[in-house]
């Protein structure tokens, strides 16, 4: 069986691509990608497939532009429509290698093309030497079992159709059917990590030792079943123990969490914050496994993509949720939205009665009268009269006796009228503010829960 009945009998084994979908190649006019398109064209007609070429420029080197028009003239030849898209290497981070820095923005801007199209996937022409090579890389940067894992051969949208195969296969495909391709020099400079680890490490070790790639591949089979073994167990502990909000918020107790072997525990932190696809390196589990043993009441850690893990007395809480500043005049009966929450203030009618419920209060309107209704986050240094008592506090200390954790203080708003706040709000009015004998004029005050 020749390579192009291979690749045609393992896409229709694992239904890697549906009948009738669009699919971007993405061609970077290399050797690989350029197989890629060739084989992907076969199953046009047998599978009804619409195939595009999605190239993208970094503008990294001074042929980028040279390469771009081969692959647009490559694929016309092949009849097959050429779309492209262009990066500004202008605005790479510092921070990130211009690898780092290709490889996350090419992805994005592949998701844009396909997006432009309304197409079902992206194909991309890794293969089991790129797999071989993954592997060892995440070795070097002890990434753990996740990191071993390698590449997958389907994530999202995203797809992998090489994966099964061999550099030698592909090679020998391109040689048969006389497919022309572009060298990049870059891919020589082995002071670039991942070359050194192919042209340094793996290609002499797959000479003397033909196996290699595939013990590596099977290392990383090997350690997807673990991994996917590891995370359903941990989904049930998960389900059983952890309290979830509708804003994507997470608290489980730190004696649940606490009964859990140490690195287990890391994972379960690692799954709720949203990486349990992701691979972490080692530095990464070392920071959440010394956060858990020797955190105090009050400590954050900030995880991956915006996450933080808070410590909160007998509580560990997650959430991705960062305050908004807000400061808003409020009008009379017109509600304001902010995260969760929607706050109204408004006149109270002559029958209005106290309600027991602490988001909606009754309160003298004299001061509303006159001053404009101000919807603030509390800054440090506010102090308010809570209700029964006869003096002023630091709205931070008030706050931290009703035992509100960190999280729940950066989102707290306040009801500021006449330079006096009135409302901390869902918590307590001012004394200033009570309802008595000689109110003439009430308001209400409402903070209620927006539901999901």
């Amino acid at each position: 069986m020749d390579f192009e009945q291979s690749f045609h009998r393992h896409i229709f084994s694992v239904q890697l691509i549906d009948p009738g979908s669009t699919v971007i190649a993405a061609v970077s006019g290399g050797r690989d990608s350029m197989a890629l398109l060739h084989v992907l064209r076969s199953l046009e007609k047998p599978m009804e497939l619409t195939i595009y070429a999605g190239h993208v420029n970094h503008c990294l080197r001074e042929s980028s532009d040279d390469d771009a028009a081969f692959v647009e003239r490559k694929s016309n030849d092949l009849g097959i429509p050429f779309l492209y898209a262009e990066l500004d290497p202008n605005k790479k981070k510092k921070s990130k290698s211009p690898e780092e820095w290709a490889r996350e923005e090419r992805y994005k801007a592949l998701q844009e093309i396909l997006e432009s199209i309304n197409g079902d996937c992206i194909a991309t022409a890794h293969h089991a030497n790129d797999q071989a090579e993954t592997v060892l890389f995440r070795l070097q940067q002890k990434s753990g079992i996740d990191g071993l894992r390698g590449i997958h051969e389907k994530r999202g949208n995203i797809i992998r159709p090489f994966l099964p195969f061999k550099r030698r296969d592909i090679d020998i495909y391109i040689e048969n059917h006389s497919i022309s391709f572009i060298e990049d020099k870059t891919n020589r400079d082995t002071k670039i990590p991942r070359n050194f680890i192919r042209h340094k490490i793996l290609n002499p070790w797959e000479e003397q030792d033909g196996g290699v790639i595939d013990a590596l591949v099977s290392v990383s089979e090997e350690s997807k079943k673990l991994a996917g073994f590891m995370n359903q167990a941990l989904s049930n502990f998960i389900g059983r123990h952890v309290h979830s909000e509708s804003s994507g918020e997470f608290t489980i107790h730190t004696e649940a969490l606490s009964a859990l072997p140490e690195k287990l525990q890391s994972r379960v932190i690692k799954m709720l914050a949203g990486e349990s696809e992701n691979p972490w390196r080692r530095h990464q589990w070392n920071d959440v496994s010394e956060f858990l043993r020797e955190s105090d009441t009050g400590n954050i850690l900030n995880l991956p993509f915006g996450y933080r893990l808070l410590k909160d007395r007998n509580h560990w809480i997650i959430t991705n949720n960062s305050a908004e500043p807000v400061e808003i005049v409020l009008n009379p009966g017109e509600p304001v939205n902010w995260m969760e929450s929607r706050i109204t203030w408004d006149w109270a009618k002559k029958e209005s009665g106290f309600s027991s419920n602490p988001n909606t209060e009754l309160v003298d309107g004299r001061l509303f009268s006159d001053n404009p209704v101000i919807l603030r986050n509390w800054k440090p240094g506010d102090r308010f009269n809570p209700l029964g008592m006869n003096h002023s506090k630091k709205v931070s200390d008030f706050l931290t006796d009703e035992k509100s954790n960190r999280f729940e203080k950066e989102q707290q708003l306040v009801i500021e009228v006449g330079n006096e706040i009135v409302w901390v709000c869902g918590k307590r009015i001012s004394e200033t503010v009570r309802v008595t004998s000689e109110s003439l004029v009430t308001a209400t005050l409402v903070a209620e829960k927006i539901k999901a």
